[in-house]
């Protein structure tokens, strides 16, 4: 239960500082056009070290998290999941080349991308054909999102 609720206020938290504060326009800017943001005047280098420190944060809690449900820490807990991740972003509506994105959208990409895997397990598809639908599913998000762009 205590996952869920960090989980939620992490969101909560990122979603209101992504949308209400000037750090959140920055970092939006930067992620568009480093370039462009360091011409407006935004420290572009200050923007990303505390993007990472953010990101850092998120990952213990993570870390913090995964400990609180199976009692022990397993460096090697989320190898190979790193392809889930990038789908549930993209499929979150994140953009690629940067400057588009939510904190829900992605937490609503990672529920999805959940209900996948969990359908797929429960079908009893073989692991690689998992990897093959969900790198499907990335292609075709990333092609509706650059149709989107161009139209």
């Amino acid at each position: 239960f205590l996952p869920i609720v960090v989980s939620l206020a992490v969101v909560v938290v990122g979603h209101v500082v992504l949308t209400s504060t000037v750090f959140g326009r920055h970092v939006f800017a930067v992620g568009g056009s480093p370039e462009a943001a360091r011409l407006c005047g935004i420290r572009v280098g200050l923007v990303r070290i505390v993007t990472f420190l953010a990101s850092g944060l998120c990952a213990g809690l993570a870390g913090l998290a995964y400990w609180s449900r199976n009692s022990l820490g397993d460096p090697l807990a989320g190898d190979g999941l790193e392809l889930y991740a990038i789908a549930a972003v993209i499929v979150g509506g994140t953009s690629l080349s940067g400057g588009r994105g939510s904190v829900v959208g992605t937490f609503l990409g990672a529920l999805i991308m959940g209900v996948l895997q969990y359908g797929l397990d429960s079908m009893l598809v073989q692991p690689r054909w998992q990897w093959v639908i969900i790198g499907a599913v990335v292609i075709v998000t990333v092609l509706v999102d650059r149709l989107k762009r161009t139209a």
